[in-house]
């Protein structure tokens, strides 16, 4: 089962930031997706933070 957590902002390998980005991570922590929040989804959780794609999320 995949975790889907929307930050405020997401920072990319290429140091690109995006705003208000949904990130899906694997059951083991490590994100596999990324894509835009355009509106309220269901089992999303919400983080008022900025996360370094490719960290790895501590379950």
């Amino acid at each position: 089962m995949s975790r889907l957590i929307a930050y405020s902002r997401v920072v990319l390998p290429t140091g690109q930031t995006l705003h208000r980005e949904v990130v899906e991570f694997a059951h083991d922590g490590r994100p596999v997706k990324h894509y835009p929040l355009l509106c309220e989804q269901p089992f999303v959780e919400w983080r008022d933070a900025t996360y370094v794609y490719g960290d790895q999320l501590m379950l």
